[in-house]
């Protein structure tokens, strides 16, 4: 069993966390998701699911971009 330690994040520190800035502007280029151990797994079984089912294994590379 693990422990798990509990933090305060600071308002301004938890904004900045979740989005990914430019560093040359500091603009605000776009949001970032979060997610726990359950929302990995599935995104893995449904990347890995798309690979296995979809077109992607029979493309040439110049289809794939």
């Amino acid at each position: 069993m693990s422990a798990v330690a509990e933090y305060t994040v600071a308002p301004r520190v938890r904004e900045f966390l979740s989005a990914t800035h430019d560093p040359a502007t500091g603009e605000k280029l776009v949001d970032v998701a979060h997610g726990g151990a359950e929302d990995i797994d599935r995104a893995v079984r449904a990347a890995r699911s798309a690979f296995d089912r979809g077109p992607w294994p029979t493309m040439n590379e110049r289809s794939r971009t």
